[in-house]
């Protein structure tokens, strides 16, 4: 099946998922992703950095937070990461809707995600898509959206399944699927948090070393 044909599903229930996702969001009359440690730690550092990239300056460090705070060096800031930015230059100042909008985007990367790789393992188009939206309103998905860097991190899990799955296929070029499962395995650190993307690197470990056999 050519790759487009492939990408359609997918893309589809992506895009369908994060719009579904950012009309929930704007429903309510305050922020829905406002709340937990977004609103007393990760927004604020955020914002800050967003505010130092405006005025030209690498986000390194500020003088704005608690006795002075290196930002850059807190990976949940996200200054370097490019869906975060996105979501602040989509939105007008303060931001405050842009938790929701990154909330929004990486829920639809998730669904895509997840139903590209329940494809993969040969799953038909209706159970990929539900598998797809079953792991977005999961309760444990929801309780992680008061921590959006867990959630966008955990949103390149299923990439990062799909890439192990082609690794662990013996007709698969080793060096493109290593380079392939290294973009989601690395966008889990800048998104927020090095804990995730180790936990999922582990994860696809596991998975390469157990799909040749009955496992």
């Amino acid at each position: 099946m050519p790759v487009a044909k492939r990408a359609l599903l997918p893309a589809m229930a992506g895009l369908t998922a994060g719009g579904l996702a950012l009309a929930f969001c704007f429903a309510a009359p305050e922020p829905w992703t406002i709340r937990g440690d977004n609103k007393l730690i990760h927004f604020p550092m955020q914002l800050e950095a967003v505010r130092l990239w405006a005025a030209g300056q690498i986000p390194f460090f500020t003088d704005r937070m608690w006795m002075g705070y290196p930002l850059l060096a807190n990976p949940e800031t996200g200054a370097l990461y490019p869906p975060r930015l996105i979501a602040y230059w989509i939105t007008e100042a303060p931001h405050v809707r842009a938790f929701d909008w990154s909330f929004a985007i990486h829920a639809g990367w998730l669904v895509a995600g997840t139903t590209a790789f329940l494809r993969s393992l040969g799953c038909r188009a209706l159970a990929a898509v539900f598998g797809g939206a079953m792991l977005l309103i999961a309760t444990q998905s929801i309780v992680m959206t008061s921590y959006l860097a867990n959630f966008c991190a955990i949103a390149w899990w299923p990439w990062l399944l799909l890439a192990a799955q082609r690794l662990a296929e013996p007709r698969e070029r080793p060096l493109g699927a290593v380079l392939l499962a290294s973009i989601p395995l690395g966008a889990q650190v800048v998104a927020g948090n090095p804990e995730v993307a180790f936990q999922g690197g582990c994860l696809a470990v596991i998975w390469i070393l157990a799909a040749p056999t009955k496992l």
